[in-house]
């Protein structure tokens, strides 16, 4: 494999089994779209097409540190602080990034390429662009495909419950040492309530 994105998954939800010949192929060649195809199991192509623009924006953004650990289906999930985008139009679409305040701390560090030392104003605005950047990343990619979608600006949220009829993607990303949730929902509106 060219990079680290895949290894802590494949070793994880492939120790001790054997991959076939073009699984092997596949990490070779590094291809992010062929190892999500290949490895990541998800409910269809627009969900493949959002984690891939995700991880092109995480790595590219936040550096090769990046690490796609685990990902998970879920109805429900709370979150201490969350940042996130919707889009609509052709599409609903939603994107979130979820962790305690020092991982989100070190997460805006790493785009704004300066260390912050609490969630502040600066942090907080670092990470809302992250996330309009990734997220405008698939909006491009669903105009090329011809469907129509308008970003809504992002916002941030504390102490939040999130849940989903259908049910969401909830994949871990680590960098370094902390990790971070991102939230990824197409076709479904997710409901957002605060918890306090």
């Amino acid at each position: 494999m060219k990079d680290g994105l895949f290894n802590g998954y494949i070793a994880r939800n492939y120790a001790g089994g054997r991959l076939t010949d073009q699984e092997l192929r596949v990490l070779r060649d590094g291809d992010l779209e062929a190892m999500i195809a290949t490895f990541v199991k998800m409910k269809n192509d627009r969900y493949r097409q959002q984690l891939s623009c995700v991880l092109k924006s995480l790595k590219y953004y936040l550096g090769d540190d990046v690490t796609f650990e685990a990902i998970a289906v879920k109805n429900e999930y709370e979150g201490q602080f969350v940042g996130c985008q919707m889009m609509d139009g052709d599409e609903d679409v939603f994107f979130g990034i979820s962790g305690e305040d020092s991982a989100l701390i070190k997460v805006a560090s790493a785009f704004a390429d300066e260390e912050f030392e609490e969630f502040d104003a600066d942090a907080y605005d670092a990470v809302c662009e992250l996330i309009n950047c990734t997220n405008g990343m698939f909006a491009t990619k669903l105009s090329a495909e011809d469907v129509e979608v308008a970003l809504r600006p992002p916002v941030f949220y504390e102490c939040t419950h999130i849940s989903g009829e259908n049910g969401f993607y909830v994949v871990t990303i680590g960098l370094r040492d902390f990790s971070f949730d991102v939230l990824l929902s197409v076709s479904d509106r997710v409901q957002m309530k605060n918890v306090h």
